[in-house]
């Protein structure tokens, strides 16, 4: 649950990640921007397909809505996937505030959960959707309403560095470098960090050689990277749509209950369906904001909790019980706890979910346990429970 899904098909790697403006009006504006676009970034092509049967939603349309703009984007990145059942149980998707709208629209930033088809970001402008595609090899932090989208490797590959503008809607390069690992100049065949824990010990800015230190100096020149961050919550492809149709997420009206004792993972699962409610499913960030407020609320951030999670395959198990896969909250997995140890030392047979918190960062973190949770940490007794979602 914690590994990004491996390349599914090689040949296609471009196709999930490329985006495009999809404004046609005959106009000398409009004709500028789509100019633009092509001329500043190779990464920017209008993506047609030729061979798949499946008819794409057009997006070169006019969209009444920012909402219904990135609900049909959505649809058009799953429906040209190979495998559009891939698409859904993977693809995730955030909603940033990119520039500084007096409306505070967001932008829509997609992340794949696969290494062969990468990343890209929407905006809605002029009744139009535009979009900007990410390298599979890199990532992109942003500066909250600064306009300013900050494209940069994430491996040791020469990938661009490219410092984007979001003006008039157009992604507009404004600056441009790359950084890699160059064997020649190490004195060993392993990779090594920088002292920003960047994978380089070469560096170059508009086409010159230049070192780590003026790589910095020129990119903060332009992009202040102290005040960077990354898309935080991310939601898998039928929690956003939730919110883009609704407002809401889907278990935003649900309620929970949270009960304390000592029974395995199968008897709690029981105990909440013959009260009408089934181990909580956590499928949003507020699903989650909200569990960890009652928890601190009802003082129970000692106590660890069963919710609806079963490994092999890792899959949330619903009300009906039906299956969904799991790994749809990217920062809430157990290896972005502050303690990791905390499970793979001590849990041979990892069967079920539970919930531990950390006061560390004031969050909740999703484990793999065994069913039998008490026979392995008897030190929990009176603090091992559970939590009961109930639909209304």
């Amino acid at each position: 649950m914690r590994k990004k899904q491996t390349a599914f098909l090689a040949s296609l790697i471009l196709l999930a990640q490329t985006g495009f403006c999809a404004c046609q009006k005959d106009n000398s504006d409009s004709q500028k921007r789509s100019d633009s676009l092509m001329e500043n970034s190779a990464q920017i092509e209008t993506v047609l397909s030729t061979e798949s049967p499946v008819i794409l939603p057009d997006l070169s349309a006019e969209f009444s809505t920012w909402q219904k703009a990135y609900a049909v984007y959505i649809d058009y990145l799953i429906q040209k996937n190979p495998d559009p059942e891939f698409a859904k149980n993977n693809y995730r998707f955030a909603l940033i505030q990119l520039d500084d709208d007096p409306e505070q629209i967001p932008e829509l930033y997609f992340l794949s959960c696969s290494d062969a088809i990468g990343e890209s970001v929407a905006t809605w402008h002029e009744k139009h959707l535009v979009t900007l595609g990410l390298s599979n090899t890199s990532a992109a932090d942003y500066i909250e309403k600064s306009n300013l989208l900050y494209h940069h490797p994430s491996k040791a590959t020469n990938s661009p560095a490219t410092v984007y503008a979001l003006r008039n809607g157009v992604f507009e390069k404004i600056a441009s470098g790359a950084y890699w690992w160059d064997s020649a100049k190490a004195n060993n065949d392993k990779i090594e960090m920088d002292s920003r824990n960047r994978p380089a010990n070469a560096y170059e800015w508009e086409g010159k050689s230049v070192s780590e230190q003026e790589f910095d100096q020129n990119l903060n020149a332009v992009y202040d990277t102290e005040r960077s961050i990354r898309p935080q919550e991310w939601y898998p492809v039928d929690e956003i749509l939730s919110v883009l149709e609704t407002g809401m997420h889907t278990s935003a009206e649900h309620r929970y209950e949270f009960i304390t004792a000592d029974v395995s993972w199968t008897e709690a699962q029981a105990l909440c369906r013959e009260n009408g409610g089934y181990l909580a499913v956590i499928t949003a960030p507020e699903e989650r904001r909200t569990i960890l407020e009652q928890l601190e609320e009802q003082n129970l951030t000692e106590s660890l909790f069963f919710v609806g999670y079963q490994v092999n395959p890792e899959r949330w198990i619903l009300a009906d019980q039906s299956e969904i896969p799991a790994g749809n909250l990217i920062n809430f997995w157990e290896y972005q706890a502050p303690d990791y140890s905390f499970i793979e030392p001590e849990f041979e047979t990892q069967e079920c979910g539970i919930l531990k918190y950390y006061p560390e960062t004031d969050q909740i973190y999703l484990f793999a346990a065994p069913d039998e949770l008490i026979s392995t940490l008897p030190e929990y007794a009176g603090k091992i429970g559970y939590v009961c979602e109930y639909d209304n």
